[in-house]
């Protein structure tokens, strides 16, 4: 039982989103440097590391194997080629809005909150400035937003989460659980 890099999500508005040829449960099994690098095999390696060898300077290029999941456990590799991007945090961001759900004679405004992925602007973090952006100060200040519009109750929609900053998770629940455990961490890969 090999041990495979699957795809969880796609990022919205990444690379990988606008080439439209990787989807969720691909496995990755070579990462290869530009148009010219020879190809790694990433079967086994830790994901940490896998991340590592697709990340790299916007503009350069990225070459994955990767067997679809389309094509069940008889598919052969197939080569996508990416061309780096910095992926915009606003297509990632979440979002709120306000829907009316009548109930009997009464209107309630429940308050409903999009949350894609968790994100942290490490960038930001790392230079200091006091207000970078991360999903728990977004998602505060959306709560704050749909309560000044006389929110009556409140829903967080993560249906499409592929996941992001474990940190961010952690942070983003303490804004509605006061205390206790959140995430145990059974095994690193």
């Amino acid at each position: 039982n090999l041990d495979y890099t699957q795809v969880a999500a796609i990022i919205p508005g990444g690379p990988a989103y606008k080439s439209k040829r990787l989807n969720d449960d691909d496995r990755i099994i070579g990462v290869s440097q530009g148009d010219d690098g020879e190809f790694i095999d990433v079967i086994g390696w830790r994901l940490d590391d896998v991340v590592a060898k697709i990340r790299g300077s916007k503009g350069s290029v990225v070459r994955l194997q990767i067997l679809k999941a389309s094509e069940g456990i008889n598919a052969l590799p197939d080569t996508l080629r990416l061309v780096r991007e910095k992926i915009n945090l606003e297509q990632q961001a979440a979002k709120s809005e306000m829907i009316p759900i009548t109930e009997g004679n009464t209107t309630y405004n429940l308050g409903v909150i999009t949350v894609p992925s968790f994100y942290l602007n490490f960038e930001e973090l790392r230079a200091g400035k006091k207000d970078y952006r991360s999903t728990t100060r977004d998602v505060r200040n959306l709560i704050s937003e749909l309560e000044a519009q006389g929110m009556d109750g409140l829903m967080i929609d993560l249906r499409f989460n592929g996941g992001g900053s474990l940190q961010e998770a952690i942070e983003l629940s303490g804004l509605f659980i006061p205390n206790g455990p959140v995430v145990q961490v059974r095994n690193y890969n």
